[in-house]
């Protein structure tokens, strides 16, 4: 019996398995920075929504101390300064199979043998 016919079940449930765990990792590894990401967004959305608070209280106590005064357009530029910016942008997770189709674009010639592997690459 071949040789070769004899490995290729064992092979390929290993290159399975393999290619499994990377993008389990990956993808754990994506998530928990994520979530991160999304602790640190609430964070701040929480003191922006304090500073909107301070800000409406600080012209709502303005009218009522100036009135017919409008609060100044500067101040309000300055102090809603970055209120609500923040933005969410996250790329999804490649497969292991997708980094080896990306990697074979690379190849103009693979040949597989009984002496080995050779391989041509794009010029």
């Amino acid at each position: 019996m071949n040789l070769y016919l004899q490995y290729a079940p064992l092979t390929t449930g290993v290159i399975g398995l393999c290619s499994t765990l990377i993008y389990r990792l990956r993808f754990t590894s994506k998530w928990l920075n994520d979530h991160k990401i999304i602790e640190e967004n609430n964070i701040h959305f929480e003191e922006d929504i304090l500073r909107a608070t301070w800000l409406s209280e600080l012209v709502f106590e303005w009218e009522k101390e100036n009135p017919g005064k409008p609060f100044p357009e500067k101040l309000i530029e300055v102090y809603s300064n970055n209120l609500f910016d923040r933005v969410l942008n996250t790329p999804t997770v490649k497969h292991p199979v997708e980094d080896l189709a990306d990697l074979s674009n690379k190849f103009s010639k693979v040949k597989i043998g009984k002496t080995g592997i050779e391989v041509e690459s794009k010029k």
